[in-house]
């Protein structure tokens, strides 16, 4: 008896030990898709977050908050899998003005992306009812870099979620996680209450495809993915002719097919 009960504890142990793991391995995987931001306006240097929402073989479009670089249109972003290495982005499309509208940036490059980055999925809908417990990745002051903070959803109310957690400066643009989905974008830090504020996933959704970027599922830098509509089809090279006999004399030798 006593045997079986030391059995079962040995076995509860490494229950515990195989899900921390993976939850572990779980976060890694996401920090992939999550950027740091930096940029220069006013004579001001801003640090926020951004997350990838799309990726192509030679190019990462970078979804955060509007008022995270507002005012510079060639911010720095660094990448999670290629860390202390900041690379200049360009920023395509931003709701300016809005304090909580949305921007896109776009690193173009096959050289300046490394491996192993991952696109986040968005989810297309989610059916919160409040106290459902959330992942906030990002780079709040004091936090670290690529700091992971738990909350929990407060509320929904018209086109905010409301978090309770140290959600602090630093964190604006960055995703809000419910699994391995991303259902809100942080756009408001230290409100009433110390609340943050998130933009729920189907109103990102619908400004991305507003903007003509489609999203993927999930992503991995490495597997192919189809270019944005209207990007021109890379250059392919024209297969080598095929070596034939050589030609008899007196007659050309046979072309190589079209």
């Amino acid at each position: 008896m006593m045997m079986l009960t030391r059995l079962a504890m040995v076995v509860g142990l490494l229950a515990l030990v195989l899900q921390a793991t993976a939850r572990a391995q779980s976060l890694e995987v996401q920090k992939a898709g999550v950027v740091r931001i930096t940029a220069q306006a006013e004579g001001l240097r801003r640090t926020g977050t951004g997350f990838i929402v799309r990726l192509e073989a030679d190019a990462a479009f970078i979804l955060t908050a509007s008022h995270v670089v507002e005012g510079d249109s060639k911010p720095g972003v660094e990448f999670f899998t290629r860390r202390n290495s900041v690379i200049a982005a360009e920023v395509v499309r931003i709701e300016g003005g809005d304090p909580r509208g949305l921007a896109l940036l776009v690193v173009r490059g096959k050289e300046k992306l490394p491996a192993g980055l991952r696109a986040l999925p968005v989810a297309s809908s989610t059916s919160l009812s409040g106290g459902e417990p959330v992942i906030v990745i990002g780079f709040p002051q004091g936090g670290g870099s690529w700091a992971v903070l738990r909350a929990n959803v407060v509320s929904l109310e018209g086109r905010e979620l409301t978090l309770d957690g140290s959600i602090g400066e630093g964190n604006s643009g960055g995703p809000v996680l419910l699994g391995e989905r991303v259902i809100g974008m942080v756009t408001t830090v230290g409100g009433g209450g110390g609340f943050g504020r998130a933009l729920p996933a189907s109103l990102v959704r619908l400004v991305l495809e507003g903007w003509g970027v489609p999203l993927a599922s999930a992503p991995v830098r490495d597997e192919p993915v189809a270019p944005m509509p209207g990007t021109p089809p890379p250059a392919v090279s024209a297969p080598p002719a095929p070596s034939g006999p050589p030609a008899a004399s007196g007659k050309p030798a046979p072309s190589a097919p079209g």
